[in-house]
């Protein structure tokens, strides 16, 4: 069994059930695409950042950012979680906006989405402008870094809608 923290596994769950339980609404207008520039690249050690042009009256409690990745090198036996935060400069400066990873682990240019949290509206400026940084983090630190590295297609704003489950 990997060795997992107990916060780093209770996170885990978190993110499985938040995918399970949310999808966005695909008769919302609202879903154009926030990602500015080139589709950034993150690797172990080296995160991707995210210019975002955001509008704030749509940064709501409803709202979640919608990011679609896409694995470009996959190590079969790297286990690694990834981790979006709030940044400035290129760094991350403590908010975490969410974390998932990829299971059933994925093939090289698949892609799949995810849900994290919108930004605070303090850490977008007044003409929406945002950044956001995405750090692949090893699962368990005593294992040498990866090479695997994964690239952000897409981001763009959604109203998640909750599904009733029986």
């Amino acid at each position: 069994m990997i060795g997992l923290s107990r916060d780093l596994a209770l996170g885990l769950v978190a993110v499985i059930l938040t995918s399970m339980a949310c999808s966005a609404d695909p008769s919302d207008e609202s879903k154009t695409p926030f990602l500015t520039g080139t589709q950034p690249v993150a690797k172990v050690g080296s995160p991707a950042v995210l210019d975002l042009k955001l509008e704030r009256e749509q940064l709501n409690s409803q709202a979640q950012l919608e990011l679609t990745v896409s694995p470009t090198v996959v190590h079969p036996h790297d286990s690694y979680i990834i981790r979006v935060s709030e940044s400035r400069d290129g760094k991350p400066v403590g908010t975490e906006l969410g974390s998932f990873s990829f299971y059933p682990p994925p093939s090289k240019d698949e892609s799949r989405t995810f849900l994290v949290n919108v930004p605070k509206a303090s850490a977008v400026d007044r003409e929406g402008h945002t950044q956001l940084t995405v750090e692949l983090l090893p699962v368990n630190s005593s294992k040498p870094a990866s090479s695997s590295e994964i690239r952000i297609l897409s981001a763009r704003l959604v109203q998640p809608r909750i599904s009733a489950t029986r």
